[in-house]
């Protein structure tokens, strides 16, 4: 049986992030509007910063850091278009919360190295808590623990208004999520909950607003990078500059 509230919040999201992906525009040769990744911005910014220092177009500078969460983005961008029609929430919302932190990690890279960073030094995630909850919800899917010890569990968008509320043995939320799976997180209090249970339900927090929120998350480092001549400076060793030998 069809879920219309889920099949509407897969495609609203897709429709958002593509948007929000390529909506950095641009013009071609035939003053034509071009649709470019929002990451290019950060190839403009080194791009233009290359021309200025060192007046020679007829090089060819890449920059690593915009082309791999390009890249990240991408594989996120088709697994929505391609599964529009989905109807299998479990294995949507799994790659999704998958996919969206792998590009959650990648941002984490970039700051880790312009220094945000806990006393452990390594990336501080507190800082985002919307990629620290993707983060947590694909912990929960890559190393399930007890929930390995449930029978017939159910999953749901938290949102979607026709969710069971009767008859829970347990309800498993983004609560619940951040709760138990963290690192090392009351791994014996979690099998006391779950341990041959029925009736428990996994309540998956509405899809759109997750992907605004990430989005909105993903896009700050793209802000800093450019509008902080500290970092800019800093993360220039990363750019490439070849000449074209033909």
């Amino acid at each position: 049986m069809e879920n219309d509230f889920f099949l509407k919040q897969i495609n609203e999201s897709y429709q958002y992030f593509n948007h929000w992906l390529y909506s950095n525009e641009s013009l071609d040769e035939n003053e034509s509007i071009v649709k470019n990744s929002i990451y290019c911005k950060l190839h403009d910014k080194f791009w233009e910063d290359h021309l200025a220092t060192t007046n020679d177009p007829e090089s060819y500078l890449h920059n690593c850091i915009g082309c791999g969460l390009d890249e990240g983005a991408n594989n996120v961008n088709y697994f929505l278009e391609t599964n529009k029609e989905c109807n299998n929430i479990r294995y949507y919302l799994t790659i999704y919360s998958l996919l969206f932190y792998i590009q959650a990690e990648k941002i984490g890279v970039i700051y880790n190295e312009i220094g945000f960073r806990t006393h452990k030094n390594e990336f501080d995630w507190n800082q985002f808590p919307n990629l620290k909850m993707i983060k947590n919800w694909a912990n929960f899917f890559k190393h399930p623990k007890s929930y390995m010890f449930l029978h017939h569990p159910t999953f749901y968008l938290e949102s979607d208004s026709n969710n069971p509320n009767f008859m829970l043995t347990e309800i498993i939320d983004n609560n619940f999520i951040q709760q138990f799976y963290k690192a090392g997180a009351k791994n014996d209090e979690l099998r006391n909950k779950l341990i041959n249970q029925e009736n428990v339900k996994v309540f998956f927090p509405d899809l759109l607003s997750t992907t605004k929120l990430l989005c909105e998350e993903f896009e700050k480092i793209i802000t800093l990078i450019i509008n902080d001549e500290l970092i800019f400076e800093k993360l220039k060793i990363f750019n490439k500059v070849d000449y074209d030998t033909e």
